[in-house]
């Protein structure tokens, strides 16, 4: 008997039918697992939650809540859709060419007035990000605008939809910041996300994107990522731009594409689609480059999670 399992065993290996996980076979993370800091702007102390007690905690802060959402479902693939404000215009994408970006000026329209400039101090200097909304009072950005070099980012200011000088939904200051131990402790870069909690409810006038999780792979899909690049061309910017392409690669905790642009200062901009059920959908956000592909963190089941209990977080 032992003899035969052995032979069925080494005729399915030299066949190539081994049982290894790839690329394409998403494996699900724990949906409960996360240990997140929290720094607070005002008393510059960091707590350290459990992800079900900062979702818990998230609800009890939710005032007459837009969205209701319960993590129990665990399907292969789950939603969240899009808040627009109703008066707002939609403006339709087309798909760019390899290489290219479009700036978007005005950034008034629907989708995109929700991707905020970020503004923050780290290390005694002004640096620069960007970010999308999730919900009234909250911004998710990559981990590495909150928090690198031992220290945290302070005095952050989200602006949607700059463009220069103009701010035409005025700026938001922040109360506090939400960064995954895994990236402060070990700079494990599948963590590489963080968010930053608002001191009003800017999210009302400029409405948030949508989300989605899912198991299985992107591969080929067509994209979207926007950003607030330093420069394009060789001239400095402050205006928001678009790039379009594909996902060539499906990991785990992250996506790549080898036909979109991201530079510095793009960092924590959205990764999204447009679905006629979801509306604009945020799949991941901006990293940067990776293993010589654009690289971008994808929106995990316990991730989507906890960005999703601030939909109905409320300043």
């Amino acid at each position: 008997m032992k003899k035969s399992i052995l032979s069925i065993v080494m005729v399915l290996i030299i066949f190539g039918l081994h049982f290894n996980v790839t690329a394409e076979n998403i494996k699900s993370d724990s949906t409960e697992g996360l240990i997140l800091y929290r720094y607070d702007a005002t008393t510059n102390k960091v707590t350290r939650f459990t992800q079900s007690e900062l979702q818990n905690r998230n609800t009890q802060l939710s005032q007459s809540p837009i969205f209701n959402y319960s993590s129990d479902v665990l399907n292969t693939e789950e939603y969240v859709p899009d808040h627009l404000p109703r008066e707002v215009p939609i403006q339709e994408d087309s798909r760019l060419l390899l290489g290219t970006w479009t700036e978007i000026n005005p950034a008034t329209s629907g989708q995109h007035r929700n991707t905020v400039y970020i503004s923050y101090r780290k290390n005694g200097t002004t640096r620069r990000a960007s970010g999308f909304m999730i919900g009234p009072a909250a911004v998710v950005t990559s981990g590495h605008v909150l928090y690198s070099g031992g220290n945290y980012a302070t005095n952050i200011v989200v602006t949607p939809a700059r463009a220069n000088s103009s701010s035409p939904y005025g700026s938001a200051e922040y109360s506090g910041i939400v960064v995954n131990s895994d990236w402060v402790d070990d700079g494990n870069t599948n963590y590489d996300w963080g968010i930053i909690e608002l001191e009003t409810n800017i999210g009302d006038n400029v409405g948030w994107l949508g989300l989605e999780t899912k198991l299985t792979s992107y591969n080929n899909k067509e994209i979207k990522a926007s950003g607030y690049p330093g420069e394009v061309g060789g001239d400095p910017k402050q205006t928001l731009y678009r790039t379009s392409g594909t996902i060539c690669s499906s990991k785990t905790y992250k996506l790549f594409s080898d036909d979109t642009n991201t530079i510095d200062g793009m960092s924590g901009g959205p990764l999204y689609y447009y679905s006629s059920e979801t509306g604009y959908t945020a799949i991941g956000l901006i990293r940067g480059a990776e293993d010589g592909k654009n690289c971008f963190i994808r929106f995990t089941r316990s991730l989507f999670n906890l960005l999703s209990s601030y939909i109905d977080y409320r300043a």
